[in-house]
């Protein structure tokens, strides 16, 4: 299935602060997908997702700190950053 398929956009549940990404792990593309899986993974809350993103790359704050996930030579990699 092409993300053309997709009948939901990540936009319509994916912007209130405090969504739990264990309910909406719908989308189906690969960047947008493995970028929840880690932030499911933290035990995370989104207070913004995707305030960073461009063709290969994704970046949400969330209560567990800010993540940016890319695609690097085809392999997704994940950067957490914390505040001190």
């Amino acid at each position: 299935m092409s993300t053309d398929d997709r009948h939901i956009e990540p936009s319509e549940f994916l912007l209130a602060p405090g969504c739990r990404v264990s309910r909406v792990l719908t989308v189906g593309n690969r960047l947008i997908d493995a970028h929840e899986r880690e932030v499911i993974k933290a035990g995370g809350k989104y207070r913004w997702f995707g305030h960073t993103s461009a063709d290969n790359m994704i970046g949400s704050k969330t209560n567990r700190g800010d993540l940016l996930t890319y695609i690097n030579s085809g392999q997704i990699d994940h950067v957490w950053t914390y505040d001190n």
